[in-house]
């Protein structure tokens, strides 16, 4: 039993005006989880779990699944998981398990696993609901995935560090913490596949921007952000180096998008000084035509970034799946991802000595500063090698048997290592190891979240009375039935009916008490498993005038 229900969250989009790479990933990973566990089992509905009241056909809409799919779909609450047949695993895009491990009340943290994944680790915020696992009772069938070895070592340093300041200030054991596998992001190979039809695309591409044949287009996609991704003078010094030394000539193709329009400007300004032999372009990397296309209308693919908050970076796998050959920094996830000499080139990159930033960073955590200040403040002390740059354009640029070679290397690199069906493969095996250790290891029990208590609970004082099993109820008058519909459309109830029986269930209970008063236990029984929403429900018939209180 190892199929996960997915937590559906913001951030799981890959349309819109302001594209993110998690976004996009997350959304991959999600259709592709989907795909695996249909086909693996076949017998059981895919579960969604959703705070929201989101239907199948929302989750389906969303995600751009088949009418067949949705039909397979089924959305239920996070605290329904331990009773769902098949569900090991609650599986959320983002790093922030601590939540979940607080909410799965202690008899439940047998009955599944938490698998969470860490996209970025460069905001301080991120940072620290990473290091909450060591606060929260996480256990060791839990999970934080790691897309790199090199965010495998940061997470590792970050929970290191935090765990010795616990220790020396509170003392005790070390807390357990989740496994961190290293599982990379992936892409939808199909969907870069060089066909005949998309290398015409294109071909009119070149065309549109006056890329003659024998020109050779260096392409760059993603955010263009000097503060959060790329500072763009490496890139286009380089491209000028290669361009002086190259007997063809060389073009930059800059798609993308601006977080600012003013940026536009900053970026020509530069690239007039810093690259005037080279032709560079911008163009929109909004435009589905362009996120589709361009790719083949280019020779060689560059990713230089020189930022901490890129930890992954979804677009050199593209391009290799694309045919591309790549040049791109030796940073963060591209160690992985790009083999040096073999589908590319990858850049060396230098920083300053450790201890050099505190001063950067200590006015962010004081919100100071903003993180688009701070992660560009730490980017400019990051380097990438011009030199080693500007030869490997050059090598490419010149050498057409070495693209062809570097680009048939790059796309079995990625249909056998980052094609999603892969990486689901990947994430299926991990839920199935720790469904293994939660049934061979031995619970750490734990409260109720004592800062997130419930507040029926913590806010009992603030009432005359708390209702128990034995309070009697009692329907109002003969017409409450009648009034339940009218006051369930108005939009002042409706917002929060989620968490109350639905209509119909209302409905039965209140028929139920027109034959007689009845305990708030008696209405339990008819509802198992769901006394929460049966006393919130039975409190919210009281606050509408459909049900009385009876004396014992």
């Amino acid at each position: 039993m190892h199929d996960a229900a997915i937590f559906l969250t913001e951030g799981t989009s890959n349309t819109g005006p302001r594209l993110f790479g998690k976004d996009v990933a997350n959304a991959g990973l999600i259709r592709a989880l989907v795909a695996a566990q249909l086909a693996a089992s076949p017998d059981r509905p895919q579960r969604f779990c959703a705070l929201d009241g989101r239907t199948p056909q929302d989750v389906a809409r969303h995600f751009g699944l088949d009418a067949a799919t949705q039909a397979r779909l089924a959305v239920l609450r996070p605290d329904a998981i331990p009773d769902t047949p098949g569900v090991g695993v609650l599986m959320h895009g983002q790093p922030n398990i601590y939540h979940f491990a607080w909410t799965r009340r202690p008899e439940q943290a047998r009955a599944y696993s938490l698998c969470g994944l860490i996209h970025t680790l460069a905001p301080p915020a991120t940072q620290e609901v990473i290091a909450k696992v060591l606060t929260a009772p996480v256990q060791p069938w839990d999970a934080l995935v790691c897309t790199s070895t090199a965010v495998l070592r940061t997470t590792t340093a970050l929970l290191e560090s935090w765990g010795d300041f616990i220790g020396a200030r509170f003392g005790g054991a070390r807390a357990p913490l989740p496994r961190l596998p290293v599982i990379p992001l992936g892409v939808d190979c199909d969907a870069f596949e060089p066909t005949p039809e998309r290398r015409a695309a294109g071909q009119a591409w070149r065309d549109r921007l006056g890329i003659a044949g024998d020109d050779v287009a260096i392409l760059w996609m993603g955010r263009l952000s000097f503060f959060e991704k790329m500072h763009p003078f490496a890139t286009l010094a380089a491209a000028e180096s290669a361009a002086r030394r190259s007997r063809r000539k060389l073009h930059l193709v800059f798609a993308g998008w601006f977080p600012h329009d003013s940026h536009r400007a900053q970026y020509a300004r530069l690239a007039a000084g810093a690259a005037p032999s080279v032709k560079v372009h911008f163009v929109d990397g909004n435009d589905p035509d362009v996120r589709a296309h361009i790719w083949f209308a280019a020779d060689v693919f560059t990713s230089l970034v020189d930022n901490v908050q890129e930890t992954f970076g979804l677009a050199p796998i593209e391009a290799m799946a694309a045919g591309l050959p790549v040049v791109a920094s030796d940073w963060d996830g591209y160690k992985d991802t790009i083999p040096d000499g073999v589908a590319g080139f990858r850049i060396p990159t230098v920083l300053p000595p450790a201890g050099s930033g505190l001063d950067i960073v200590r006015p962010h955590a004081s919100h100071i500063m903003s993180y688009q200040n701070y992660v560009g403040a730490v980017s400019q002390g990051i380097a990438v090698d011009v030199a080693a740059a500007a030869d490997a354009f050059l090598t490419l640029a010149e050498d057409a048997d070495r693209r062809r070679r570097f680009g048939g290397a790059g796309r079995e690199r990625a249909r056998t290592v980052y094609d999603w069906p892969v990486i689901a493969a990947q994430y299926r095996a991990l839920w199935a190891e720790l469904t293994e250790v939660r049934r061979a290891e031995a619970g750490v029990a734990h409260a109720a979240y004592p800062l997130h208590q419930d507040p029926y609970a913590l806010f009992a004082g603030f009432a005359t009375r708390s209702m128990d099993a034995g309070t009697v109820l009692a329907l109002a008058d003969a017409d409450a039935p009648a009034r339940l519909k009218p006051l369930r459309s108005l939009e002042i109830n409706s917002f929060a009916r989620y968490w109350h029986l639905d209509d119909g269930a209302l409905r039965a209970l209140l028929d139920r008490l027109a034959a007689g008063p009845l305990t708030l236990a008696d209405l339990e029984q008819a509802h198992p498993g769901e006394s929460e929403r049966v006393q919130r429900s039975v409190a919210w018939l009281l606050k509408m005038g459909l049900v009385v209180l009876r004396a014992p």
